[in-house]
């Protein structure tokens, strides 16, 4: 079996020397990573443009994503946490079928707009919307329509069960069964 002599850099890589293991038919060699770090990784994956780094490249790439609205931050107000909370609560309940409630949602036809999800959803989604103030959780004030602006508000426990669709306001003068009472 050939050598292989590799120089050069690969991205963040330097070829450090071939450990004369193999995965399969790819031979594993080490590199040291600009950050410092020595990591045996497959050949090929180096010379085709799959790894770039030990790994923190993709750490500091998804870590600046994360990053952009500041919402997961423990620093984060309040609001703006519940906000964050509500907003991907809401795109769980129309597009993950696994979820209990995606059957009242998704699967009714229900949608998040547009604008509310992908990169930058939460972004857009926080400016329409504002942050979640205390004691309010996400409302479609049309209830038989989408998340969208102009359909969506913050409200109270109370205000939503009034807008519920299967909600039946009690006549005046009826007096509401007691929880527990027997029929």
């Amino acid at each position: 079996m050939a050598r292989i002599n590799l120089t050069g850099k690969f991205g963040r890589l330097t070829p450090v020397n071939d450990t004369g293991l193999r995965r399969g038919p790819h031979p594993l060699w080490l590199f040291q990573c600009d950050c410092g770090r020595l990591k045996i990784i497959n050949l090929n994956n180096v010379r085709y443009g799959n790894s770039h780094s030990c790994g923190c490249l993709r750490k500091e790439i998804t870590g600046a994503r994360r990053r952009t609205h500041g919402a997961t931050l423990p620093d984060a107000s309040p609001g703006l946490r519940r906000a964050h909370g509500s907003w991907a609560m809401m795109i769980q309940r129309c597009t993950n079928p696994k979820r209990e409630d995606f059957e009242r949602y998704g699967a009714a036809g229900i949608t998040v707009c547009r604008r509310w999800k992908g990169r930058g959803g939460f972004v857009n989604f926080l400016q329409d919307m504002g942050e979640r103030p205390e004691g309010t959780t996400l409302d479609r004030i049309n209830s038989k329509g989408n998340y969208e602006p102009g359909n969506c508000r913050w409200a109270t426990l109370e205000v939503q069960i009034a807008n519920r669709r299967d909600y039946h306001k009690v006549p005046s003068g009826c007096e509401p069964i007691e929880e527990g009472a027997a029929w």
